[in-house]
């Protein structure tokens, strides 16, 4: 029986972004996929591209799909539309109007054999004449699409407490809330958090929670760190791995005794130095050591919850008579991927003896894309194989080299399908042990959220060391997690791992120019969300002053001359009320922050905001330099005397239409 995925009354849309399937824009998917943005040409026909940046709201279910080659999987949407940044243009198919939104994923899909699906033209299917679609027959929809290639059954009317992390929309353990300068990320790390320890999405908790009752939900969220459940540290240059794991710390000195002084480690000593009042040493646990061991306190016990073994003729017998079933309910060809990544199609099942028979390509196994063009070669995967591998390889990740590892090891010839074959035989064993857990009903384990704030200020490579394979969904520890990993901690040799109950929430901010980019290795284990500057949280009148639109073009401008990175967030200008505390807010946030961004070269400020915010000194009578450049040899004094030196006004002095010229064009 499929996972139920409650929708809590949002719509569900189909995506289809197949114009980008071309190798021009590959380059652009990879990107998409790593930032989670789906994307859209305005233009598209019929509405389409319009419908997807006006009828699409935050919190809506989008299915991805890459034409009819590929899915990405069920999507949430977190971000409001917004143009697509400029420097990505050239990866596009075509010059247009191209926007995206941000999104969470939900879930992956289990299947990718899509074209199994060509009979469907059903304008919500992936196959259908349509670009971007409601779905609105959810039976039908559920039936042929949602089911077989997600294993989840959609169900629309669910109440919003309902939506589950751990169940309908699971967020993943590890990410990154990222943006420019002044867009809320480290203010909505307090709703994520709450949200993630509850269960519940963002919008619930924003429901709960509206902005008068920030100060309640506050109070909540420091219950939570005063239980433990929440813990918070901020990287810096200085930060290293024995602040975040573990080190070892001097302690106070005492007189020289080979005693555990407190603070050591179970089963170290301290290490004195020769002489009265020496030294001592003791390894002590940082931030992250201490989340995870109480994270995984929390975990279900043995006696609680253990699995059962499925022999292997048990496990085999059930696996023949799934596939079977699939032969049987799909409409089309059965399609597995081999370890290369191309297709191989299961063509029979003998339920007497359990031989598998596959067909594939001439020569070779066949393109995935493209898994009708075969020649009628077939092969034979008899029981035995796949037993003698399910003996030696626990996890089908220890096989790196089809010939060493199994035709060495189990012979045959039929190395390519031997592979298949079992690796489809682990993914089922997998669901097996799914569902006994689901089956057992245990109460799920409390959840934990460690926030790193200004994650990318740190040298995250050198902070998380060898505990960044650690972190991924599958090498947790925790019941029934099969692929989790163990490592032995440098100082204290005691062994670790990272619980799956434990969530990482980072925050970084895109402007910093003082740190390098995220480590590669751990951007690959991290989900983004972007925060964007959103000026309807600001007021349309302040003294006759249009906040809205002044931060508009503000950033706008910013976007022409930088980048989309490079903007400035509403945050800066949530507190002004007058036209007093704007001018303040200019002269201790925006207008440093514009200093930064055009470094060396203040005159582009005046692009931004207008003539009346700087003045060129050596142009204007009234700001003449009082000392001209002297002569020496072998510099031409000319070429320096012509440099435009500029300086700031004095925001103090201005008045209101200053602020007002800025969005006002004449």
């Amino acid at each position: 029986m499929s996972t139920p995925l409650y929708l809590a009354n949002n719509p569900i849309y189909k995506l289809s972004m197949g114009n980008l399937n071309t190798k021009k824009s590959k380059e652009l998917l990879s990107l998409l996929k790593e930032r989670s943005w789906l994307v859209l040409d305005g233009k598209a026909k019929n509405n389409q591209g319009n419908l997807f940046k006006t009828e699409l709201q935050q919190g809506d279910f989008v299915y991805v799909c890459i034409g009819s080659k590929q899915l990405w999987g069920i999507y949430r949407i977190t971000g409001e539309w917004n143009t697509l940044p400029a420097e990505l243009a050239p990866l596009l198919p075509s010059e247009s109007e191209w926007g995206y939104r941000a999104a969470e994923l939900v879930v992956s899909p289990v299947r990718n054999d899509i074209w199994n699906l060509k009979k469907v033209t059903k304008h919500w299917a992936p196959s259908g004449f349509s670009t971007f679609y409601r779905v609105a027959d959810l039976e039908e929809a559920n039936k042929l699409f949602f089911e077989p290639f997600y294993d989840r059954t959609l169900i629309p009317n669910a109440p919003e407490h309902l939506v589950k992390i751990s169940q309908a929309t699971p967020i993943p353990r590890n990410q990154i809330l990222y943006g420019p300068p002044g867009t809320g990320k480290t203010f909505h790390t307090v709703i994520r958090a709450v949200a993630i320890l509850e269960g519940v999405s963002d919008e619930a908790i924003k429901k709960e929670y509206p902005p008068a009752k920030r100060a309640e939900l506050r109070k909540k969220f420091e219950k939570y760190q005063q239980a433990e459940r929440i813990g918070f540290v901020t990287f810096h240059q200085a930060f290293t791995y024995e602040d975040f794991v573990e080190g070892i710390k001097p302690l106070p000195p005492t007189t020289p005794k080979h005693s555990k002084s407190e603070g050591a480690e179970e089963g170290e000593e301290n290490r004195p130095t020769v002489g009265a009042g020496s030294v001592q040493y003791a390894v002590r646990k940082g931030i992250f050591r201490q989340m995870c061991e109480t994270a995984a306190n929390a975990l279900p016990t043995e006696e609680e919850f253990v699995l059962k073994h499925i022999p292997f003729n048990e496990l085999y017998a059930g696996f023949i008579s799934h596939l079977g079933k699939l032969i049987e309910s799909t409409n089309g060809p059965v399609i597995f991927r081999t370890k290369e990544g191309y297709g191989v199609q299961l063509t029979a099942v003998n339920q007497q003896t359990g031989r598998l028979t596959f067909q594939y390509g001439k020569g070779r196994v066949l393109d995935f894309d493209s898994p009708f063009n075969m020649d009628g070669s077939y092969s034979h995967v008899d029981k035995s194989r796949p037993e003698k591998l399910y003996a030696l390889y626990s996890s089908i990740d220890q096989i790196k080299n089809l010939k060493s590892d199994i035709i060495n090891k189990v012979g045959g010839n039929a190395k390519t399908l031997q592979w298949v074959a079992f690796n489809e035989l682990k993914k089922y064993e997998a669901s097996q042990l799914s569902s006994q857990r689901e089956n057992k009903q245990i109460k799920p384990s409390p959840s934990y959220v460690l926030i790193i704030d200004e994650i990318n200020r740190g040298n995250v490579a050198n902070i998380f060391g060898e505990l960044i394979t650690l972190l991924e969904d599958d090498k947790r520890a925790g019941k029934g997690q099969t692929e989790a990993l163990t490592v032995t901690l440098p100082y204290s040799q005691s062994k670790f791992s990272v619980p799956e109950n434990l969530y990482l929430l980072g925050t970084m901010n895109t402007a910093d120019r003082s740190v390098e980019a995220l480590d590669t290795a751990l951007r690959r284990r991290f989900s983004f969300t972007e925060m964007l500057p959103d000026p309807s949280l600001l007021s349309k009148d302040v003294e006759g002053i249009n906040m809205q639109e002044m931060l508009l073009a503000i950033n706008d401008r910013l976007e022409q001359l930088l980048d989309h990175d490079h903007v400035i967030g509403h945050a800066l200008l949530m507190q002004v009320s007058n036209l007093n505390e704007l001018k303040a807010a200019f002269r201790r946030s925006i207008l440093p922050l514009l200093q930064e961004y055009f470094f060396g070269d203040w005159g582009k400020i005046g692009l931004v905001l207008g003539s009346a915010f700087i003045q060129q000194m050596n142009k204007k009578k009234e700001g003449k330099l009082k000392y001209k450049i002297l002569s020496f040899d072998p510099y031409n004094k000319g070429d320096y005397s012509e440099k435009p030196v500029f300086r700031l006004t004095d925001v103090d002095s201005l008045e209101a239409k200053a602020f007002k010229d800025i969005y006002e064009i004449s």
